[in-house]
């Protein structure tokens, strides 16, 4: 973490309003008639009506430039929400720790070392549920927790060779799921791997290179219509995935705005599609994109020319490879513990050039160059499908947990000090 010297330590808790997206005026939302079909045998949930703008208050911030070790954060990887009041949050620290939102030291698990509940190499990811907590350490060894922080298994469940695993979210009581970066045996979609009291449940998809730089990303093989195809560049999209209640897998169409759900054995439940107009991919991509490529890196390069080879070889990769007539919808989605989908939006961005240039140069948000800035829109649905509102998040926050109305991630200022925070949404 970047600390420059600074005779006072910031620190923030709850209590600050800050109005990011309003409603306008005070009259009641609008109906959102939810419509239910059937296709190839699994029901089919369609949202539809108007977009209704949601405002949110910082429900809680914590973190500090300097001060005592539990108060500073030191590259934040991942938070996991325990409850309606307190969170796990993961960083280049010997520990895991869970603190209360006002900032309060609850609880620490893990250590650095080679004995029980520790790793040599740091931890991961974190994933709080059923009264105990699964960590993942970049071994990769995962650990179970129970609350008082004993550990009841651990294992080093991955497969040597196998590529190295992205896990993806908390199936049930022990279990995680993950992608592979490689490519599984012949027909193999599925995999179970048994450690004493620790299950370790895998979704193996299989990255098939077809063309330099494409991919095939197959699923299991009895989930029909899984399969998706990604250029890389921002406008070809790609698909978003999340786990949600219980172990329940959500994994987003790359261009329609479409999410699909599977249960555990890789078989598709559900589908649950919004009914909005498309954002048309704009012309006159090629001379704008290789304008703002040349800029940001001119800016990155203190004012020397960039290397053209090095600005072709960006445009390619912001340039559509594929034929879409719209921009995707979807960027990312988050699913909380009760089904709740917050999805953001891809189409939302004022400057859709722009956002394929950021794109291209694969930066955290928080890197963004001020031309490259815009507010993250996200849209919320409950677990039925039905849409509940739409509203705007700051360019540097990244969304790592939600509940029904609450989002926590990460934010960092202006002298990369990091911070927890937590955006609520204002009733209506």
């Amino acid at each position: 973490m970047h600390t420059p010297s600074h005779p006072i330590a910031h620190r923030f808790s709850a209590g600050a309003l800050v109005v990011l997206f309003a409603a306008c005026g005070d009259a009641p939302p609008a109906e959102q008639p939810l419509r239910a079909t059937t296709e190839n045998g699994v029901e089919v949930i369609t949202s539809s009506g108007p977009t209704q703008a949601d405002s949110v208050e910082v429900a809680f911030r914590f973190g500090a430039i300097e001060g005592a070790p539990d108060e500073l954060f030191d590259q934040i990887r991942d938070i996991g929400l325990v409850d309606e009041s307190s969170l796990w949050v993961v960083d280049r620290n010997p520990s895991v720790r869970r603190y209360a939102f006002d900032g309060t030291l609850l609880q620490t698990v893990g250590a650095r070392g080679d004995g029980p509940g520790e790793t040599s190499s740091g931890f991961g990811w974190v994933y709080p549920g059923d009264g105990e907590v699964l960590v993942l350490a970049d071994d990769p060894k995962l650990i179970r927790f129970d609350a008082d922080g004993g550990v009841i298994a651990e294992a080093r469940p991955f497969i040597e060779g196998s590529g190295s695993p992205i896990p993806i979210g908390r199936a049930a009581a022990g279990w995680i799921y993950r992608l592979s970066s490689s490519p599984a045996e012949e027909g193999a979609g599925r995999g179970t791997w048994a450690f004493g009291t620790l299950v370790l449940e895998t979704m193996s998809f299989d990255t098939i290179v077809v063309t330099p730089g494409r991919m095939v990303v197959r699923g299991p093989p009895n989930a029909a219509g899984f399969a998706q195809s990604s250029s890389g560049s921002f406008f070809d999209g790609q698909p978003a995935v999340d786990v949600g209640p219980p172990g329940t897998l959500y994994w987003s169409d790359p261009v329609a705005y479409e999410i699909s759900t599977y249960d555990a054995s890789g078989t598709k439940t559900r589908v649950f599609r919004r009914d909005t107009p498309p954002t048309p991919i704009p012309g006159g991509l090629e001379d704008r994109i290789r304008a703002g490529l040349r800029a940001g890196l001119e800016e990155m390069m203190e004012g020397r020319p960039p290397e053209p080879d090095r600005v072709a070889e960006l445009s390619e990769r912001a340039l559509p490879a594929l034929d879409h007539e719209h921009v995707p919808y979807i960027e990312s989605i988050l699913v909380s513990d009760d089904g709740h989908m917050w999805v953001l939006r891809a189409d939302e961005h004022p400057d859709l050039a722009m956002r394929a240039v950021a794109a291209s140069f694969g930066y955290v948000r928080a890197s963004w160059l001020p031309a490259w800035r815009a507010p993250q829109v996200f849209d919320r649905f409950g677990p039925d499908g039905a849409y509940l509102g739409s509203l705007e998040l700051p360019t540097e926050f990244v969304p790592m947990d939600v509940t029904a109305d609450l989002i926590v991630g990460l934010v960092r200022d202006e002298l990369d000090v990091q911070y927890v925070t937590g955006f609520r949404v204002v009733e209506r």
